[in-house]
């Protein structure tokens, strides 16, 4: 979900937040170098950019930082050995450099006082070593065996304009939770399973099934 919104510029970057008439200010908050679009906030910025160096090949550095952001992302998934210079495991430490690279200037901004001393690049190693770490050999093998088709039904979703519908609940509390807590006091403890719905619930459950969608475009 996180590249689908950097693929269609939907992070709330502050050029973005102008567009939106959230801010009057379209500069970088961290650096104030320039303006901070998707790419000066994932790429360009001095607290990212340096990351970034250490990790792509002298020779690719200036088509890694100039292309297209879509296509930087594409690129990077489809040919993982193209710009790193260690292409081991790239598509997953890319990804957790771009999630932590929008995690620290979001923290930067919001939360100064809380941010980690960990460096960009040593938070991403640990978050992909974890992620590598959960995957077992047979998913690892089933992951390989895929990888295309899976990269490519990525890139696919990527590119959709996707509907999102939502069902609106016009309720101030949650009364299924409300009405499951009144019932639960008469029972006996510590624990009580419920085979079919109680009626009451069932019918708070068919009231909201019945609520009219709204739907809007991403």
């Amino acid at each position: 979900m996180f590249l689908w919104t950097v693929c269609n510029n939907h992070i709330f970057t502050n050029v973005e937040r102008v567009r939106r008439n959230l801010t009057d200010n379209p500069r970088c908050m961290i650096c104030d170098a320039s303006d901070e679009d998707v790419s000066h906030a994932l790429r360009e910025c001095v607290e990212i950019n340096a990351g970034w160096l250490h990790l792509v090949k002298p020779d690719k550095v200036l088509e890694f930082f100039s292309m297209d952001i879509r296509a930087w992302i594409y690129k990077n998934l489809l040919v993982p050995s193209y710009f790193p210079i260690q292409a081991e495991d790239w598509d997953l430490l890319f990804g957790s450099i771009l999630w932590n690279a929008w995690l620290m200037r979001n923290q930067h901004i919001f939360n100064p006082d809380g941010r980690s001393r960990e460096s960009l690049i040593s938070q991403s190693y640990r978050m992909r070593d974890e992620a590598r770490s959960a995957l077992s050999p047979v998913v690892v093998l089933l992951l390989g065996l895929l990888s295309v088709i899976g990269v490519n039904r990525l890139l696919v979703g990527l590119n959709k304009n996707w509907e999102v519908s939502f069902n609106w609940v016009n309720r101030q509390c949650n009364s299924v939770v409300d009405k499951l807590v009144k019932i639960a006091k008469d029972l006996p403890l510590p624990f009580y399973r419920f085979l079919d719905s109680p009626t009451p619930v069932l019918d708070l459950l068919n009231g909201d099934a019945g609520v009219g969608s709204s739907s809007v475009s991403c």
